[in-house]
């Protein structure tokens, strides 16, 4: 049970990092500076990744109970 949620929670930090980085690399090439890219690739990401995160919360912890 212990390592199912480390392998579930690494995932999701990977997963959440790839779709980060992919994004940054679209935005690159629109010719913005390195930091404005790298802050707005963010934005866009954080409220995504939070809910499908949080989604992922309400799901298991009625396992838990």
């Amino acid at each position: 049970m212990t390592l199912g949620g480390l392998a579930l929670a690494v995932g999701i930090l990977v997963d959440d990092a790839t779709v980060e980085i992919e994004n940054i690399n679209r935005l690159l090439p629109e010719g913005m500076p390195l930091r404005e890219t790298i802050l707005t690739g963010a934005q866009q990401i954080a409220a995504p990744a939070f809910v499908a995160t949080l989604s992922i919360c309400i799901v298991l912890c009625p396992s838990f109970s």
